[in-house]
Order: structure tokens, then sequence, then C-alpha cells
């Protein structure tokens, strides 16, 4: 994997933060981790990461509204968000996808599937 790339995970549970956290141990990339949709939003503003993984819900501000706001930020607006969530119905996912979602994983994720996203666009 690329070294030197930033990755932003936004996710509230913290058993699924230290999961995705280990499978990006294995690359050389700058990770932060925010908790909640509001401090993931203003992290990526500061940040500017190469790749978002990101629940939908959480709290103070959910996924979806976190997507549709950095794909209105013309700095954020490229970079590709992967939906990691357990909010899987077809539904969900068409407005994920429609949000501009680049890739959508349903929890609970199996490891390699995981690492095999992040690989693809760190690479």
């Amino acid at each position: 994997m690329v070294s030197n790339k930033r990755v932003l995970v936004i996710e509230d549970d913290a058993s699924n933060q230290k999961i995705i956290e280990m499978v990006l141990s294995k690359c050389s990339c700058d990770v932060k981790v925010a908790g909640n949709g509001e401090d993931g939003l203003e992290m990526a503003r500061t940040f500017v990461p190469d790749l978002i993984l990101m629940d939908i819900m959480m709290p103070k501000m959910n996924g979806f509204d976190v997507l549709r706001a950095i794909r209105t930020l013309g700095g954020l607006a490229k970079i590709p968000v992967v939906i990691i969530s357990a909010k899987a119905s077809a539904e969900d996912t068409a407005q994920a996808l429609g949000l501009g979602a680049t890739e959508f994983l349903t929890k609970p994720f199996r490891i390699k599937e995981l690492q095999d996203v992040v690989e693809r666009f760190l690479n």
C-alpha cells in the first residue's frame, strides 16, 4: 500500500473504530478518527484526507448529511467516501450512492473486504 496517505474514519462505535484502525495500521497512513458526524466534517475540512471511511448512523450529524456537505465543498468534493454501515437497505445504499458515496460496505464487514477497498482507493 502507498504510504503517506491520509485516511479519515468517521465512526461512533469504539469497537468498529479499533477494527478499522487495525486494518489501516498495515499501511503507513496518517489516520484520524472522529466519533460523530459533526466532528468528522470539521476534521475533513482541516485534515483533507485522501480517503474517508464513514458510518451512517452517528450522533450530532448522520453520515448522509456529512456526505452531502463533503460533496459541496470544493477541496473535499472528489475525495472517495466509503460508507460502512449496518443501515443497509436498498434505499439506504441508493441514497448513499446518490449523494456521492464511492462504495458501500455492510456491517458486519469482512476484514479482507475492507482491506481490498482501502488498497484500491489508496493505490
